[in-house]
């Protein structure tokens, strides 16, 4: 019999941090369309799509740039990649402010989680959970 796991969703509405919040959707928007620019001069040029660990090569450093975790980046980046494979499409549709990701992806290793907020990159933001399972 397998075990189940339970998932949950987080849903950050806040509104002293709403600003900071864009600006995070902002950068997963950017490191999106980065994939999707590289993978198609990958695909232009040596004829094979780029793999996540790839991408995930490709965007080192840029955490400091885009106020994000780089795990959050490589997290984006297997995400694109799943995507696109699931898609069976060269290409994906770029994101902007507005066509935007919609998330941001956490771990709970770089993630500080209390009872009625988290902690992320020393900021903290309230939230109201979803229980999904």
């Amino acid at each position: 019999m397998p075990s189940s796991m339970l998932t949950y969703r987080y849903r950050i509405k806040e509104a002293t941090k709403g600003k900071h919040l864009q600006r995070l959707a902002w950068a997963c928007n950017t490191v999106w369309n980065f994939c999707n620019e590289v993978s198609m001069l990958a695909l232009r040029r040596d004829k094979h799509f780029l793999t996540a660990v790839d991408l995930i090569h490709l965007t080192a450093g840029a955490s400091t740039e885009l106020g994000l975790h780089s795990d959050t980046i490589a997290a984006i980046c297997r995400e694109y990649v799943a995507k696109r494979k699931a898609s069976h499409k060269r290409r994906l549709k770029w994101r902007s402010r507005k066509r935007s990701l919609g998330w941001v992806p956490f771990q709970l290793r770089f993630l500080k989680l209390e009872t009625d907020s988290l902690t992320y990159l020393k900021r903290r933001y309230r939230f109201s959970p979803f229980r999904k399972g």
